[in-house]
């Protein structure tokens, strides 16, 4: 939750740090009495608030996405919880397990390459390790650098290559844009190193159907032109 006039009518009851892309924030805990966000409801739920004002978004996170299927559709601006009716799937896939179950992971082919690679609807774009970049020269190309904002409000200019391979879920994307991003801090402190982080540049070329209760995903629609 941002801070903001109405985030800071509720009393802190604690504090959690957490790492960005970039850096390392502390947020305070509140608990809010009752949540709704369409048919779901939470109460007595504990929320996160930013103490810097330089981050602007309200999220959602895995405590309350996490135990339901989620059906995310992109190019229908749409996400519906708790879905009834599952598409029409012909293969699930694994997310790879996360010991604190705070963050989905993917395989993915980069190339010949099989990565692990964070699932991540908060990174506006996607992010490729600096060290898989140059070991792989031949699947990328430089096309200029941009700003970037992480999740703790942190900037940095980071080169931007054209990502040529990719296949998710059996779907090869399109090329487009990816930001290059030194990734160890954050690897060397997950169970699960990642050399990629999906952002939204990539995510919405699809839709997307997660039951994270179950550890299953698959994509249920390709938007190929969704660049």
């Amino acid at each position: 939750m941002c801070l903001n006039n109405f985030s800071k009518t509720f009393k802190k009851i604690g504090s959690r740090e957490s790492s960005g892309t970039f850096g390392t924030e502390e947020f305070d805990l509140i608990e809010v009495e009752k949540f709704e966000f369409g048919n779901l409801k939470e109460n007595n739920h504990i929320f996160s608030r930013a103490n810097n004002p330089r981050i602007d978004k309200n999220l959602l996170g895995m405590d309350i996405l996490g135990n339901r299927p989620v059906f995310f559709s992109y190019k229908g601006n749409e996400i519906i919880l708790d879905v009834d009716d599952v598409p029409k799937i012909k293969q699930f896939e694994n997310i790879y397990p996360d010991p604190k179950g705070l963050q989905p992971y993917i395989p993915i082919k980069c190339g010949d390459h099989v990565l692990n690679a964070l699932w991540d609807t908060g990174a506006g774009i996607t992010i490729v390790d600096t060290n898989f970049i140059e070991r792989n020269q031949d699947l990328f190309e430089l096309v200029g650098e941009s700003e970037g904002t992480d999740s703790t409000g942190e900037k940095m200019t980071t080169p931007n290559y054209k990502i040529k391979s990719l296949v998710i879920g059996g779907f090869s994307f399109a090329p487009h844009e990816v930001a290059a991003v030194d990734l160890f801090h954050v690897s060397s402190k997950s169970q699960n190193p990642i050399s990629i982080g999906l952002g939204f540049s990539t995510i919405k070329q699809a839709d997307w159907y997660f039951d994270f209760s179950k550890n299953l995903w698959a994509i249920t629609k390709f938007h190929a032109n969704l660049i």
